[in-house]
């Protein structure tokens, strides 16, 4: 089940998306709260997840929150990531190259889909070590940058800079150097 993060309140796709006015007066408190960081002044940079392992969305929402990124929607799906791209129209995916396809849509197709949409939007992979073929494709179809998996600090590393000079709103937070880059709290594969 996809979920659109709208501020702290979650709406399941498939329910109205119109909010009751009880709960648009609590986004306005929150978007108007001082002490609110960026995440709620409409100035972070939104970013859809779609990965396959919900561990592995985890991760990255933990990273790209540090430095500054609001996960505006996660799925694990490549037709409920079509779907939310169109609904959140975020500005950067981050898109596993082994999503589950539904009917004829895979990565290669979302990518073409997503550069079709919106050419602006940085697309970035999330590739197995060993598929070097998968990588080259998916620079070719336009994405910004490919790291591959098992998720490592190297990885986010080339990531963060990309994100950072294409973005410079950003924060430049130091990623650890280690093996994985797993937050604390999980544990490493």
């Amino acid at each position: 089940m996809a979920k659109i993060a709208l501020h702290r309140l979650h709406i399941v796709i498939g329910l109205p998306l119109a909010l009751p006015s009880w709960m648009m007066r609590e986004v306005a408190k929150l978007r108007t709260s001082p002490g609110v960081g960026r995440r709620f002044s409409g100035m972070s940079v939104r970013v859809l997840i779609a990965d396959s392992s919900g561990e592995d969305r985890e991760v990255m929402r933990h990273h790209l929150g540090c430095m500054g990124c609001e996960v505006v929607a996660e799925t694990d799906n490549a037709l409920q990531t079509a779907t939310l791209f169109r609904t959140v129209r975020p500005q950067v995916v981050i898109l596993d190259s082994r999503i589950k396809t539904t009917g004829e849509l895979d990565a290669i197709g979302l990518i073409r889909m997503i550069r079709s949409d919106a050419p602006d939007t940085a697309i970035i992979a999330v590739s197995p070590a060993a598929d070097m073929q998968q990588t080259t494709a998916l620079y070719d179809e336009g994405v910004i940058e490919c790291f591959v998996e098992p998720l490592a600090s190297e990885g986010f590393e080339r990531v963060r800079r990309k994100l950072l000079t294409r973005f410079p709103e950003l924060r430049p937070v130091e990623l650890p150097h280690s093996r994985s880059a797993r937050h604390p709290g999980t544990d490493p594969r």
